[in-house]
């Protein structure tokens, strides 16, 4: 005879010494058991899809960033010019005025706009659109024609910074 032999008239006959009631109470902490089996899966379910879909989402922005073409280093000519002039400008006086020379022609739009730019660039020193001061910046697009230039306007290349953007001062060796 099994612990519940029959089920008659919805009566369960259980052996002798046995609780009825301890049968519930095992049943019911099976249940609770099962129950907190099935929602530490679900929970682990969850997290599992949440870091997937996390993966997806950061492999999709990344095919993004890799697929964008490169912002140019330079985005407009002021900060081009800024950074031409950076090394330059630490080695020119804080404050006053000092000379501008170019192979660009100052009656051209582009000649004007690079004066304007370097005025920019090295400010709040004044930037005077002639060769006359004790210290001129040079500013060239041909770097081959600047000794000569220098030479024409009584001057010298004290330091060439690179880029066509030269120190010049005036007077002999």
């Amino acid at each position: 005879m099994s612990e519940i032999d029959s089920q008659a008239d919805g009566v369960a006959e259980f052996p002798p010494g046995r609780d009825p009631a301890a049968g519930d109470r095992a049943e019911a902490e099976l249940t609770v058991q099962s129950e907190e089996r099935t929602e530490g899966a679900s929970q682990s379910y969850l997290a599992g899809l949440g870091v997937v879909l996390l993966l997806i989402v950061a492999a999709w922005a990344s095919s993004l960033e890799i697929s964008r073409p490169e912002a140019p280093k330079e985005r407009d000519a002021i900060t081009a010019n800024e950074r031409r002039f950076e090394e330059l400008k630490k080695s020119l006086p804080p404050h006053g005025v000092v000379g501008y020379l170019s192979d660009l022609d100052p009656s051209t739009a582009y000649g004007i706009q690079q004066l304007y730019l370097t005025e920019y660039s090295l400010a709040p020193l004044q930037v005077a659109s002639s060769s006359d001061q004790a210290i001129v910046v040079g500013n060239f697009s041909d770097v081959s024609v600047a000794p000569a230039m220098a030479a024409r306007n009584g001057l010298r290349i004290a330091r060439d910074f690179g880029n066509g953007a030269m120190l010049l001062v005036r007077g002999g060796e």
